[in-house]
């Protein structure tokens, strides 16, 4: 036998053939009905509230009762009798006064009183036992009038002036306190180994009876304590 032939070439493959229709799922079959729940029970009414008893009536308010009568003013207590007045001890004697002016006008009167040393105290500033400059002396003592003492005064008197040695100066402030008020009144006035002689202070003021106090007093040593001093007093209107 003849040698077999070459192998022919393999022919081309045949067309894949077309898949079928994939066949429907069948229907699951339906789940059986659940079986039914039971009825709950009815929740029995609430009983009904019964109703609100209504207010009674107020009673009537009785009648104011009539007022009674106004009890009568007692009588008044009869005032006892006045006491008597006490007795009206003796007036001290009064000075001179002067003629009393027409309205408006200064009136002028002059009285006598004599002052009364009670007590002195001297400064010495610089210690030399002797008068000098800035040395002080201070008085007080009783205003006497009739011989009944009437009030009071005082008296500063400061060195001014102390050369010569036998004589200085003084300047003074006097205050007389009297019952009808104040007199003020200053000075200057030398004194010497013979003494100070006549003074004379300018009044400058007062008070009470004395505000509106002008004019002078004369001063008259009569002893080592005691001054005659003639007040001269102008008491009014300034200008009068």
């Amino acid at each position: 036998m003849g040698d077999p032939g070459d192998i022919g070439p393999t022919g081309p493959t045949g067309a894949t053939g077309l898949t079928g229709p994939t066949g429907t799922t069948g229907d699951p079959g339906d789940i059986g009905p659940t079986g039914p729940t039971g009825a709950t029970g009815d929740i029995g009414p609430i009983g009904l509230t019964g109703p609100t008893g209504g207010t009674g009536p107020s009673g009537a308010t009785g009648s104011t009762g009539p007022t009674g009568p106004t009890g009568g003013t007692g009588a008044a207590g009869t005032t006892g009798p006045t006491g008597a007045a006490g007795v009206t001890g003796p007036t001290g004697p009064t000075g001179a006064t002067g003629p009393t002016g027409p309205p408006g006008t200064a009136v002028e009167e002059v009285f006598q009183l004599l002052s009364s040393v009670n007590e002195t105290s001297f400064v010495d500033v610089d210690g030399s036992s002797g008068s000098s400059m800035g040395d002080q002396l201070i008085v007080n003592g009783d205003l006497i009038r009739d011989a009944a003492t009437v009030g009071e005064y005082s008296e500063v008197c400061t060195v001014t002036r102390a050369a010569p040695a036998d004589e200085s100066d003084l300047q003074c402030t006097v205050v007389l306190d009297l019952p009808e008020g104040r007199i003020t009144a200053e000075g200057r006035f030398t004194i010497t180994s013979a003494g100070a002689g006549p003074i004379t202070f300018a009044i400058t003021g007062g008070t009470a009876d004395y505000r509106t106090a002008r004019g002078f007093i004369s001063a008259v040593p009569v002893s080592d304590t005691d001054t005659n001093l003639s007040v001269n007093l102008i008491r009014g209107p300034f200008g009068g």
